[in-house]
Parts: structure tokens; C-alpha cells; sequence
């Protein structure tokens, strides 16, 4: 039995706001990040499943989609109607490539860097300048397909009447560095002076919501006060549910770096008996998490406890943003 499903992407975005700057690192959020988006898919926890979009360019240029602006977003998929057959479906994948092993995103915006918090704008021929206006600047990142899971399974009948919605967030996801690049895939760097940005994840949703985004940046609590290196960005419809979330660097003037944990969306994520929540962020494979928070809380400030891939335990401080 096939369906005819209606798959409308939509996103969410926050406006800009301060954050601590490291000596010449600071965190910042583009006015335009463009991107190739090749396919859509879903598909069932055993990897089967059909496209609900594929770009129908044969370029990554006439495939780029600027995903800060949401009247692009909107029409990129809002007229496809797709058929999918009758089943469970419990991930949404987006690929960037087509036969290439890698793709090239194009970041447009400003950062204040330095002790003495100079304006900066990013700069195709300097990476960041103190002069001009903010142009495009391309960063190159490996591999093609990024895969969401549901919060909740997609369940695809004869009858089913199903709109499915995607929500970003581009709040802090790129950086400036005054002293090279700070991850190998991601960044372009001209004379030392670098531009990176993370991969936008996704968190997908099945209807049409208006979701609530709640920032909170982390720092070990053994350490002193403003050096925040982590972000963990979650997702909520209007009557209070988690629908998902991601992890991300956070760069400032007084960081203290807390490693790579932060750069995966969450995998698994449920409410406890306390209210607050149990959260994995994705490690090394579908099933496997970079970090465990067993209680994350919704408070202002909160303290806990998180454990990494190995089995270490750390104490960190979360200050909502």
C-alpha cells in the first residue's frame, strides 16, 4: 500500500546574541548560511524508506539553499507530494553530496575577536576582515548524509494524513579565529585567520508546531566562572514536550575547551520522574553516545553530572541562556 504524503520543510531560527569571546575565538551566528541540499529521505529503523525531495539540479551550486532565510526553506519542498509505502518510520536523513565525497557551504556574517573585541566581517579573500561588509566565504566538509531520528515513530498507513517539519537553529554555530582553524573539515582559513562552522542539525517533527528553543551553555564546575565551551540547544512544541536537540561548541574570550563531545544532535532523550531529563548526544555509530547527561535541568542554573564515551564522569555548571 502506498501513501501520498505531503513533506513540508520549515525552520526555526533565534536572533544573535552576545557571548564570552577565547583570545582571538569567538562564537557568533550567521545572517546567511547557503548549502547543498541533494535529497530528503525517511526511512525505518532497518534503513529502508523512499525520498520525499531530491533536487532536481545536477549541481551542488544550483542546489544551494540558504537555510536562514525561511521563505527559501518553505519552497523548497512545499509543492512535492511523494509516495511512501505503508510502515513505521523512525529517521529523516539529508544528503549534501551526490557523487562527491564531501560538499562546500557558504557562510555570510560578523564576530568581535581579540581582547580589545574588534569587529570582524567574514571575507572571501581574508577569511575575516576589520573592513567592507560580510561576504560569502566557502568551508569545505567531509562526508554527505546526515540521519535524525523521530522523536516520535512516523506511523505511514492508507489513511494517514501526514505533514512532516524540520527545525535549526543557527544560534552560535560558527566562529572566528584569529589564530588558524580550529577542526580540521568545516573551515576556511587565509594567513592564520580562520572561519568554521558546525553541521546544522535537524530536528524533525511529524505536524506543524511552532517550536520554543532553550539555549544552555556548559562549563566543567571546576572551572571558574564565564569559561563556557559547550552548548546544548533543545527543542519544544507549545504544550511543553521535547521534540529533540543538538550539541555545539561555544568560543569565547575565557573558554576552557571541553573537547569534542559537543558537536552531535541528540540521539536519545526522555523525561524523568523529577522532570528533568535524560540526554545522549550521538558518538561513533547510531547507537553509540558521546555524552550521557542522566538529569539535565531546565533551571536557570543547574549543576550534574555527565559521562563521556569512556565511562568518565565530570561535574559541569549549565547556565541557561
Amino acid at each position: 500500500m502506498k501513501k501520498e504524503l505531503l513533506f513540508v520543510l520549515s525552520m526555526s531560527f533565534c536572533t544573535s546574541m552576545s557571548a564570552w569571546s577565547a583570545t582571538g575565538q569567538g562564537s557568533f551566528t550567521p545572517t546567511s548560511v547557503l548549502m547543498p541540499i541533494r535529497f530528503i529521505s525517511i526511512s525505518t529503523a532497518d534503513g529502508t524508506g523512499g525520498s520525499v525531495y531530491s533536487c532536481a539540479a545536477d549541481s551542488e551550486s544550483g542546489c544551494m539553499v540558504d537555510i536562514a532565510d525561511q521563505a527559501a526553506l518553505d519552497a523548497l519542498v512545499a509543492s512535492s507530494t511523494i509516495s511512501i509505502a505503508d510502515g513505521t518510520y523512525t529517521q529523516v536523513s539529508i544528503g549534501t553530496c551526490k557523487s562527491e565525497t564531501g560538499y562546500s557551504a557558504k557562510i555570510k556574517g560578523s564576530v568581535t575577536l581579540g581582547a580589545g573585541q574588534t569587529p570582524y566581517v567574514t571575507s572571501p579573500t581574508e577569511a575575516l576582515s576589520t573592513a567592507g561588509t560580510a561576504d560569502y566565504i566557502s568551508a569545505s566538509f567531509s562526508g554527505c548524509k546526515a540521519t535524525f531520528q523521530l522523536p516520535t515513530p512516523l506511523v505511514i498507513t492508507k489513511s494517514s494524513d501526514l505533514t512532516v517539519s524540520l527545525f535549526v537553529s543557527l544560534k552560535n554555530i560558527a566562529w572566528g579565529s584569529l589564530n588558524g582553524a580550529a577542526i580540521p573539515s568545516g573551515c576556511t582559513t587565509v594567513s592564520g585567520k580562520s572561519v568554521c562552522m558546525a553541521y546544522p542539525h535537524v530536528v524533525p517533527y511529524v505536524g506543524v508546531t511552532t517550536p520554543t528553543l532553550e539555549i544552555y551553555h556548559l562549563r566543567k564546575t571546576s572551572e571558574i566562572a564565564n569559561s563556557e565551551s559547550g552548548q546544548v540547544l533543545l527543542f519544544f512544541d507549545p504544550s511543553d514536550n521535547m521534540l529533540g536537540g543538538t550539541t555545539r561548541r561555544l568560543y569565547s574570550e575565557t573558554s576552557i575547551s571541553l573537547g569534542s563531545y559537543f558537536d552531535t544532535p541528540l540521539h536519545a532523550f526522555s523525561k524523568n520522574a523529577d522532570s528533568t531529563y535524560h540526554l545522549e548526544n550521538s558518538g561513533d555509530s547510531a547507537t553509540n553516545s558521546e555524552l550521557t547527561f542522566p538529569s539535565f535541568s531546565r533551571a536557570a542554573t543547574h549543576t550534574g553530572t555527565w559521562t563521556d564515551h569512556a565511562g568518565v564522569t565530570a561535574n559541569y555548571t549549565a547556565t541557561k541562556q
